[in-house]
């Protein structure tokens, strides 16, 4: 009997002057219950020394890596890691985030199983935020709901309503070749979009939590220039108008460009952006809510409210279990 060498699926991560959280990241790849993978390291540029020695010391054969002669950006980081893929499944992992040990199998068996002749594979995962650890994305895509729909109109002032996250995104590898990342303002934005304009793809999920994944709001790690992200990701938005329907590019101005716009203060937005998502977009009456919270309720504020209430929500649900 013949047992085949070809992997099942092919694990891709790109990692840069991180070498302890990507060490995390690759046992939670090489502890997974599906064996038949293998697991690509891309080192996106040279790196300090410290990296590639810890790269080194990884024994186990469904191990590579490989070291870029320069700094590409993540974007094209992810296509060098998918020219190096056998597999014909490819699934990505950000070097500061950790998989659950059944997250491929359970992955691969929805992918195959899937209506779709090129699903996008997600799940469900723990964002470990600084106040405390949520369950998202809160909502499932509806069946063949547009991508653009899911992820960018909000029915709530929470986060984590409906995400596709980079971490999670699990695709047939001749996709991935057919229709690379493109480097940009909202990457993984654009690219779902793209993904979504051709036919036979759609989204399927894992209902379980099979990720975890740090967020870093309200930590300053994320935060260089307000005011050039609000004007990029406008002019990110206006170019990819074609790809989504009005309501979901209101809901991008709305809960995308206007919180960037109003932590820099910069109060000539306002008008500019409310005129995008109620006349070029199609506004509902819960997006002029929405709107006028990032722009009168500080950033901090908004976040301890989201806190407080979700400790509420949490308490009156174990209140009701038996």
């Amino acid at each position: 009997m013949t047992v085949s060498t070809q992997p099942l699926v092919s694990v891709i991560i790109t990692t840069l002057r991180r070498p302890h959280l990507v060490l995390k990241a690759i046992d939670s790849v090489l502890s997974q219950t599906l064996k038949n993978i293998e697991l690509i390291v891309v080192v996106d540029g040279p790196d300090d020394p410290q990296t590639v020695e810890v790269l080194q010391k990884v024994e186990d054969p469904r191990f590579r890596f490989v070291v870029l002669p320069r700094n590409v950006k993540l974007a094209q980081a992810r296509n060098e890691g998918v020219k190096e893929a056998k597999a014909d499944w490819v699934a990505f992992l950000d070097d500061d985030d950790v998989w659950m040990p059944e997250k491929l199998e359970a992955q691969l068996a929805v992918g195959t199983q899937s209506k779709y002749e090129w699903p996008i594979v997600a799940s469900r995962f723990v964002a470990e935020t600084a106040k405390g650890k949520f369950v998202w994305p809160k909502r499932l895509p509806r069946p063949d709901e547009p991508i653009g729909d899911y992820i960018f109109i909000r029915n709530s002032f929470f986060q984590g309503e409906g995400v596709v996250l980079p971490t999670t995104f699990f695709v047939r590898r001749e996709l991935l070749e057919r229709i690379p990342f493109v480097h940009g303002k909202h990457e993984d934005y654009d690219w779902l979009l793209r993904v979504g304009q051709l036919e036979g793809t759609g989204l399927a999920f894992v209902a379980e939590p099979m990720a975890v994944w740090h967020f870093h709001e309200g930590t300053g790690l994320q935060r260089l220039s307000q005011n050039e992200n609000w004007k990029q990701s406008l002019a990110w938005i206006r170019a990819a108008k074609p790809m989504m329907s009005r309501q979901a590019y209101s809901g991008f101005i709305v809960h995308l460009v206007s919180p960037a716009a109003a932590a820099a203060r910069d109060w000539s937005a306002f008008g500019k952006l409310l005129r995008e998502f109620v006349v070029v977009g199609r506004a509902r009456p819960f997006d002029y809510l929405l709107f006028a919270s990032m722009w009168f309720i500080p950033g901090d504020l908004r976040r301890q409210i989201r806190w407080v209430l979700n400790r509420r929500k949490r308490t009156a649900s174990t209140a009701m279990t038996p």
